[in-house]
């Protein structure tokens, strides 16, 4: 088995539900869905065809790469 080292602390690594992933963005739980559907959310991992985790760290990266100083496009 291949174990990677991950210089990510593990906090950052954990996973989280839907619903706590939405309230760590502010949004609803119906635009985290849409927004996956779409793919133009944060990256999850699909556990099952009902369970959905969302890395912290992928949380994290999301509101990074969608960080804006003004409304210009």
């Amino acid at each position: 088995m291949n174990h990677r080292k991950s210089n990510q602390p593990l906090t950052e690594r954990r996973q989280v539900s839907s619903e706590e992933a939405a309230e760590f963005l502010g949004v609803s739980i119906r635009k985290m869905e849409k927004m996956r559907r779409e793919g133009d959310g944060p990256k999850f991992v699909r556990l099952s065809h009902k369970l959905v985790r969302y890395r912290i760290c992928d949380l994290l990266e999301f509101q990074e790469q969608n960080l804006r100083e003004n409304n210009a496009a």
